[in-house]
């Protein structure tokens, strides 16, 4: 097994940190996401726990913040772990929960805002199938994407 130190690291942006625009995604303490905020901050934090302390670091105070409460929108996978019917369950409620068209509207929007149109109408279509094309705003979103 190779050591990390010996591993070729390929950096994911060559531009200045300034132009470097990223969402951090997250449901804890933020470590990981306060240390990569002082390269550059996100311009968007999406978590699943409404308590997270992430959401209140005084270093991601001004990053737009969506929060959806997972645990509301489908349950618990721990306790479904282990029984089938349990398993699918979760599983339907992750897919069909309105929440989850809702964040993928706004993962969409953010793709758009930063100019990866592609992206976010590919992400819109998604958030259309998953609430059967019945959530106007995001209908009106793919009509001026040009979906």
């Amino acid at each position: 097994m190779k050591k990390l130190t010996e591993e070729k690291i390929t950096p994911i942006y060559s531009g200045k940190p300034n132009d470097f625009c990223w969402a951090g995604f997250g449901s804890g303490s933020g470590t990981n996401l306060r240390e990569c905020a002082k390269v550059a901050p996100p311009k968007l934090i999406f978590s699943d726990r409404p308590g997270a302390k992430l959401l209140s670091l005084e270093e991601l105070a001004n990053v737009q913040q969506i929060v959806v409460d997972g645990y509301k929108a489908c349950g618990s996978w721990k306790k479904a772990q282990g029984n089938p019917e349990a398993e699918a369950e979760y599983k339907k409620a992750v897919e069909l929960k309105p929440e989850s068209s809702y964040f993928h509207a706004c993962l969409a929007d953010f793709y758009a805002e930063i100019g990866n149109v592609d992206e976010a109408r590919a992400i819109f279509q998604k958030a259309a199938e998953l609430c059967e094309n019945k959530d106007e705003y995001i209908r009106e979103r793919l009509a001026e994407l040009g979906s």
